[in-house]
């Protein structure tokens, strides 16, 4: 009998080829949320020393110093704002790698229980192939007989 082969190889490296870009893709989606994350946690502790500042100034200072405070703050919070936004968009983009990479897996485990009902298909017909030579074998005149020692020969 041929050597099992499988018929639907380059799809199935393919499927994996997709999947690993798939998985590829979500980790560099998860690192830019990360990267994401800390600049605005980066922003909030910016803002947090702005408020400290404002806090030790409460008991008089002058008007430069308070109007650089003022527009140090609202260069921080349009930066807050902006990193806001930064990782809700990182977030979904996540979120959408994810189910690519769910769908990519989902896609490839499909051409595996493909391959594997193949497999189990083959090896059937090779077992029902080596019985029927067995069979032949055991059914050939002259063939000793299990059943009958080898010694009886009278």
């Amino acid at each position: 009998m041929k050597p099992f082969k499988f018929t639907l190889e380059a799809v199935r490296t393919l499927r994996n080829r997709q999947e690993k870009n798939a998985l590829e893709q979500y980790g560099k989606a998860v690192q830019a949320r990360e990267q994401a994350l800390a600049f605005l946690w980066k922003t909030r502790e910016e803002m947090e020393k702005i408020f400290q500042e404002r806090l030790d100034l409460s008991d008089g200072a002058p008007a430069s110093t308070l109007a650089h405070l003022e527009k140090w703050t609202g260069e921080v919070a349009a930066r807050e704002k902006e990193s806001v936004q930064n990782v809700q968009l990182a977030s979904l983009r996540v979120e959408t790698t994810w189910q690519d990479l769910m769908l990519a897996r989902q896609e490839r485990e499909i051409v595996e229980k493909y391959l594997d009902r193949q497999r189990e298909r083959y090896d059937r017909a090779l077992d029902r192939e080596e019985q029927k030579t067995l069979d032949e074998l055991a059914s050939r005149q002259g063939a000793l007989n299990p059943l009958t020692p080898a010694f009886a020969w009278n």
